[in-house]
């Protein structure tokens, strides 16, 4: 349970004491539970190996606002992964890899409790904020000798439901800044 509290005052001189703002000042209450299951399962024929795996994630995420704004995700995701290799002589081999992966949104992504630090730089978080997935694959060729070894990988990376920090300019001058899920992200290299 992680809990954000942001209080919010206005000094008022003749009486010389701070008045807190009620309109302004919040409070965000932020559950998430995640149960997961893990297999996996390797074997090895002469030269060449395997490893299978998979995890079974489920999160349920709750938070409340003390403006009343409530929501509430409970989402399962299949994680698989593939570790395949593959030994020559010479002190050669070959390597592939695949896996899955979730990349939850951060407290500060998803309160969506306006922050007044700046007046002019105001943050917020987007509390329909979706994880970000990954998958990856890599190749990689490595040649060792007795007391060193070269290697050399090209990979992929395919992820959806990129969590991208959005900026925008308000008509007053003020500069806004949250986030959204965008479509997709690319990486290769």
């Amino acid at each position: 349970v992680s809990q954000s509290r942001y209080l919010m005052e206005n000094y008022y001189q003749p009486l010389d004491i701070y008045i807190p703002d009620n309109q302004i000042s919040n409070a965000f209450q932020y559950t998430m539970n995640v149960n997961a299951g893990y297999v996996t399962f390797r074997h090895k024929i002469k030269s060449f190996s395997y490893k299978v795996g998979a995890r079974v994630e489920q999160t349920v995420v709750d938070f409340n606002v003390t403006t009343g704004l409530t929501n509430h995700f409970n989402y399962t995701n299949l994680f698989p992964s593939v570790h395949l290799l593959q030994e020559f002589s010479h002190n050669r081999k070959l390597t592939f890899r695949y896996s899955r992966r979730i990349d939850r949104p951060l407290l500060s992504e998803i309160n969506p409790l306006q922050q007044y630090n700046d007046p002019f730089f105001l943050n917020k978080g987007n509390s329909n904020l979706l994880p970000e997935f990954t998958d990856s694959y890599d190749v990689t060729y490595t040649k060792s000798w007795k007391q060193s070894s070269v290697s050399g990988s090209i990979y992929h990376r395919n992820s959806t439901s990129t969590i991208q920090r959005i900026v925008q300019m308000q008509s007053n001058g003020v500069t806004e800044t949250s986030y959204q899920n965008l479509n997709r992200a690319t990486n290769t290299g």
